[in-house]
C-alpha cells in the first residue's frame, strides 16, 4: 500500500508538469485558461480580448508608459502568435509584427513568456 502511495504520488507530479506546456494544448484550453483575462508583471499590464485582439500597457525602467495592442492567435501546432503594435510615451508608433511565442503554465495563475513570469488574472 505504501509503494502505491508512493508510486501514485510520483505520477501526479509528472502528469502536472507535462500538463502545462502551451504548444501540446488545444485552442478551446487556450481559449479557456488565457482569453478574457489580463496579464500582468515586469511592467506589463495587457488584457487578451475574446474577439482576437489585446490592449495594455508598458512600463519601461526608466517610467515612461508606452501602449500595446494587436492581434493574436493561437493554434495547437503554432501555439500564442501575436501581431504587436507599440505606441510610445512621445507618440511614435513601433510596429513589431508577427511572432509566436512559446508560454508555460506554472500553477497558481502564473506564466513564463520568454523567461519572465506573469500572472493571469
Amino acid at each position: 500500500m505504501k509503494y502505491l502511495l508512493s508510486i501514485s504520488s510520483i505520477l501526479l507530479i509528472i502528469l502536472s508538469a507535462n500538463i502545462g506546456f502551451s504548444q501540446n494544448m488545444s485552442e478551446k484550453e487556450w481559449k479557456k485558461r488565457v482569453v478574457g483575462k489580463t496579464l500582468s508583471g515586469n511592467g506589463l499590464y495587457m488584457n487578451f480580448n475574446k474577439n482576437g485582439t489585446f490592449n495594455g500597457t508598458y512600463a519601461t525602467k526608466g517610467g515612461s508608459i508606452n501602449q500595446v495592442r494587436g492581434t493574436w492567435t493561437y493554434t495547437k501546432t503554432r501555439g500564442y502568435c501575436r501581431k504587436l503594435t507599440i505606441i510610445l510615451g512621445n507618440g511614435n508608433i513601433r510596429e513589431r509584427g508577427e511572432a509566436c511565442q512559446k508560454i508555460n503554465f506554472k500553477g497558481n495563475g502564473k506564466v513564463e513568456i520568454n523567461n519572465f513570469i506573469y500572472t493571469l488574472k
